[in-house]
């Protein structure tokens, strides 16, 4: 009987963003970065701020690999900004 349960992270900071796929497997809980990325900022008028579009493909390329590496299905996401 499979007893993994695998999640998908995404951590996005100031700076950079990651992907992060955590399974845990007979009580074990394993980490793995499948995709890293740069979140840009754009100056407006009142303040620089997050080029949301840019953040949004990279989201979909950290999804992307995910599947590939670890299949199709997982039993959660999560964001953290």
């Amino acid at each position: 009987m499979n007893t993994e349960k695998k999640f998908i992270g995404f951590d996005l900071g100031a700076e950079s963003g990651r992907c992060i796929v955590a399974r845990l497997k007979d009580g074990k809980l394993v980490l793995d970065e499948v995709h890293r990325f740069p979140t840009h900022n754009m100056k407006y008028e009142n303040g620089f701020h997050w080029d949301i579009l840019a953040i949004y493909k990279e989201i979909v390329e950290g999804l992307t690999s995910a599947r590939k590496a670890f299949g199709p299905e997982f039993d959660g996401i999560g964001v953290d900004t």
